[in-house]
This record gives structure tokens, sequence and C-alpha cells, in this order.
């Protein structure tokens, strides 16, 4: 409980609408519009690749009750290791864009955030505890 007694309201507080937040947070996320697309289409490819073994399981079954041939079994056995190494693959590179989009994203806001606090005007710090640098 003690943790949160320090969170109420203060002078400087500012209040903004989410659509602002929503606003002022994509202009950190503009510049990588391009990794953004491409870990989307890394989700598409893991969705796919995730589908696919079902599919073509319950055809081997349909085959097999017919007549599934051995080198139809290894091609559809291939098939599913394809796409289960696919969908690793994707979602390592989904994990792996996502982290290094994130990552300089919050880098960049992070150097924003101490570059405008130490150009502040210093007085701000002795009115206010809570923004008091050590």
């Amino acid at each position: 409980m003690s943790f949160f007694m320090g969170l109420g309201r203060e002078s400087y507080d500012r209040q903004y609408s989410d659509r602002e937040l929503v606003r002022r947070l994509a202009r950190y996320f503009r510049p990588y519009i391009r990794g953004l697309l491409v870990v989307l289409g890394l989700v598409l490819m893991a969705a796919v690749m995730a589908a696919g073994p079902p599919v073509v399981l319950s055809h081997m079954v349909n085959r097999m009750a017919t007549h599934l041939t051995a080198r139809e079994a290894v091609f559809l056995a291939g098939l599913m290791l394809v796409m289960g190494l696919g969908n690793w693959l994707a979602n390592w590179g989904r994990r792996y864009g996502l982290m290094r989009i994130v990552a300089d994203a919050t880098y960049t806001l992070a150097s924003e955030a101490i570059d405008k606090v130490l150009h502040h005007d210093m007085t701000f710090f002795d009115r206010h505890a809570s923004g008091r640098i050590a």
C-alpha cells in the first residue's frame, strides 16, 4: 500500500484524451512502419503455417483410407515438417522484429524525455519533489 502513497495528483499534471495519447505515441512508431508491416506479414505467415498441418494430416488420413503411396506419405510428412519449421521461423522473426521496434521506440522516447528534463527550468525541481534529480 505504501508504494502507491505518493502517486496522487500534482499541480503540473496534465489531462490528455485517448486520441491525443495515441497520436503522440504513433509519432514514435512512424519511422518503423516498414518493420511493422514485415511483422504483420510474419504474423499472417505463422497463422497459415500453423493452420496447415491439420489440413495436411486430414488429407493424409483420407488418402490412407483409399491408397497412400510411400512417395505421397514422404511428401506430406515433409510438407508438415516444412510448415512446422516455417511456423517456428515466422514466430521467431515476429518476436525479434517487434522486440527491436519497441526497443528503438522506447530508446527514442527515453532520450527525448531526458533531453526535455535537462533543458527544463531547474526551479521546477525545487517546487516538485517527485521530479527532483538525485
